[in-house]
């Protein structure tokens, strides 16, 4: 059975990461065992918090990381938004998720990343995984009690790229060269 908002109790084990219990009711349960509810979530959005529990439905089921409910949100957000910083890893390494996936409101990794408080995580997805800050993801920082330190390190990245953005567009405006394109002497001519 389910409540108004389609949550069954798969739906809430999944969420508590009780792996044992889920796999002693999917025998029991008649219909699907990875349910979705109404907003198509099905219990993999719900795990995020838990490795052991994710791992598990996407091993044993037919469902994916990558599987978004009505609004785009998918199981890689969830883990983001969970600060589960090893699924995440999980995700991105083992299974190739990409990373540049987005809701409909146009949140991606890093502004879940930021909703969890995870500074680690945000450092990681922006410095291995080369993904960009934008105006969102600080104020999804900001908005987290203790956020500074996330806000300060997305600040630099973002006015970073701003900076190196618009040195390349001056640079094209003035019609400068770079270095490395110049036309140089061989180094043989070089000698005297």
């Amino acid at each position: 059975s389910q409540d108004k908002d389609g949550v069954t109790c798969l739906h809430i084990i999944a969420k508590q990461g009780d792996k044992e219990i889920y796999q002693y009711l999917v025998p029991r349960v008649r219909n699907n065992p990875t349910p979705k509810d109404n907003a198509d979530r099905s219990p993999l959005h719900y795990a995020g918090r838990h490795y052991e529990m994710s791992v598990y439905l996407i091993k044993s089921f037919n469902i994916h990381p990558e599987d978004k409910d009505s609004n785009g949100f998918n199981g890689l957000h969830a883990a983001c938004q969970a600060g589960n910083m090893r699924l995440v890893l999980h995700y991105l390494n083992k299974l190739n998720c990409n990373r540049y996936l987005e809701t409909c409101d146009s949140r991606g990794l890093l502004y879940f990343a930021c909703l969890s408080g995870h500074l680690e995580m945000v450092r990681i997805l922006m410095e291995k995984y080369q993904l960009k800050p934008v105006e969102g993801d600080i104020d999804a920082a900001q908005s987290m009690k203790g956020g500074e330190s996330i806000v300060k390190l997305m600040l630099r990245h973002f006015y970073f790229i701003k900076l190196v953005r618009e040195t390349i567009k001056e640079a094209e405006r003035r019609q400068i060269l770079p270095i490395a394109t110049k036309p140089r002497r061989p180094f043989y001519l070089l000698k005297s």
